[in-house]
């Protein structure tokens, strides 16, 4: 995943494949937030209300959970804000905390699509999307739908 770093920070899409515990949340987070961080200095574009600039998705709620935790601890050297968006805890605390500027959304698929449909984020201003496990996704039709 450490080879993946410089393309990532290129700019470039990457296909990552390794075993857990191998350093890939890091391989593609701090890309990330490097490009997130990069946006603000060069062009000026910061957080806003309802509309995250990336967006993490996984499989489960497990995994995008623990995915938040290395996006926060990030964020507190960074400077970024992140929400998790995630089945099983209170859909209204969220859409509450998504009432704040937003850098980077973490999220399983289906309770982002619940908040979309409600009108609670728009993905407009997405401009890094990363689909941590899509093979999982992929094949779990529940996942995607």
């Amino acid at each position: 995943p450490i080879c993946a770093l410089p393309v990532s920070l290129a700019g470039e899409s990457v296909l990552l494949c390794a075993e857990t515990g191998s350093g890939k949340s890091l391989a593609f987070l701090l890309p990330l937030v490097s490009r997130l961080k990069s946006d603000e200095l060069a062009r000026g574009i910061n957080a806003r209300p309802k509309r995250p600039r990336a967006i993490v998705l996984a499989p489960t709620r497990e995994l995008a959970a623990q995915l938040l935790g290395v996006a926060k601890s990030l964020s507190r050297h960074a400077r970024f804000s992140s929400v998790g968006v995630l089945g099983g805890s209170s859909i209204a605390a969220q859409a509450k905390r998504l009432n704040q500027p937003v850098d980077l959304v973490v999220a399983t698929p289906g309770r982002l699509l619940d908040l979309v449909n409600a009108g609670h984020v728009s993905l407009g201003d997405v401009r890094f999307v990363v689909a941590d496990e899509a093979d999982t996704m992929a094949s779990d039709r529940k996942s995607v739908v």
